[in-house]
């Protein structure tokens, strides 16, 4: 009986080796594959953190906000976009480049998947 408890702590203590070993060439492979990242994959992700956080929701809603505000004459100030057609430009651009940041981001995951 005793022999047996012996027996599981040194299999315990050899789990334990093997899996910090493990957890450490995780983390080495990690911080390699980052410094080689290229930098416009670096810009990328942190677009998407960014867009992918409520700051980014509440910056909209008040550019957005505003824009609507002042174009429907609401502020006493002259309209630059009465009919909204630059908002609608502007959204589409955005929309693009935040489609082109999703995929990348997907892609990457797909591939350190």
């Amino acid at each position: 009986m005793e022999n047996n408890k012996e027996n599981e702590k040194k299999n315990e203590s050899l789990l334990a080796g093997l899996v910090e070993k493990n957890i450490t060439a995780l983390v080495n492979r990690q911080i390699k594959e980052e410094k080689e990242k290229p930098f416009e994959e670096k810009i990328a992700e942190r677009i998407g953190r960014f867009t992918g956080n409520l700051a980014f929701v509440y910056t909209h809603a008040v550019i957005f906000g505003m824009w609507i505000i002042w174009n429907m004459g609401w502020l006493g100030l002259k309209p630059f976009d009465p009919d909204f057609s630059v908002l609608q430009l502007v959204t589409q651009v955005e929309a693009i480049f935040l489609t082109t940041f999703i995929l990348m981001s997907q892609n990457k995951f797909g591939r350190s998947g």
